[in-house]
């Protein structure tokens, strides 16, 4: 059996900057399902189907857009019930959405920010950056920094100043604003009607249309 997906349109709400404009895609992927407990749950760990689809530039409030990436046809075999799973980014550096390009098989979620791991690393870069240049006399940067009261500002500014790039670095991730599961079952009446998702989160405000209908064998 195959089904087509539709994303017939996209709307912006409020984009997720103060001022400026976002650049958006989305990315969907399809899971073969079953029946358990009376619920429908995935059948398979492996996705049947993945795709992202072309960055849409310049989008401000107010705009609403139908994708170029569309009527995407999906091979489900001999699953009788299906699930959709769309998520929508923002995209900044294009880190995720380059992996997506490449083929995926789960949603690729930004990196949370490990302040802890992120400050132990820059204080034994800086340490062994210091001790390397002779910029100071401390023998154990390290161990001044993590136990001494007096640091030097030396240290306190290169500390900072490091640990403000990797932060910065995390910061420049594309944007996950929001993902919707959503289950099919083809025998319920009304399955093919459009399905709206609503996705907020960094200020963004997003309005997602879905469509799936199943294709008529020749």
């Amino acid at each position: 059996m195959k089904i087509k997906i539709e994303i017939p349109k996209i709307f912006c709400n409020r984009t997720t900057r103060e001022f400026g404009k976002d650049e958006i895609y989305y990315a969907v992927m399809v899971i073969a399902s079953k029946v358990e407990n009376n619920a429908l749950v995935p059948s398979s760990e492996s996705p049947l189907f993945g795709k992202v689809s072309e960055i849409k530039k310049k989008v401000e409030k107010g705009l609403g857009w139908r994708p170029e990436t569309n009527d995407l046809i999906v091979n489900i075999g001999d699953a009788q019930y299906f699930a959709v799973i769309l998520s929508l980014y923002e995209k900044d550096n294009a880190d995720i959405y380059d992996e997506l390009k490449k083929g995926y098989t789960q949603i690729v979620k930004p990196e949370k920010f490990n302040w802890k791991e992120s400050m132990d690393l820059t204080v034994k870069t800086l340490a062994q950056d210091i001790n390397k240049n002779k910029k100071t006399d401390l023998e154990d940067i390290w161990d001044a920094v993590t136990k001494k009261s007096s640091i030097t500002p030396i240290v306190i500014g290169g500390l900072l100043f490091e640990l403000a790039k990797k932060i910065y670095k995390h910061l420049r991730q594309d944007d996950l604003i929001g993902v919707n599961t959503d289950y099919f079952d083809p025998s319920e009446q009304g399955y093919d009607l459009p399905r709206e998702y609503n996705f907020r989160k960094f200020r963004a405000k997003y309005d997602v249309m879905l469509k799936v209908s199943i294709l008529e064998e020749n």
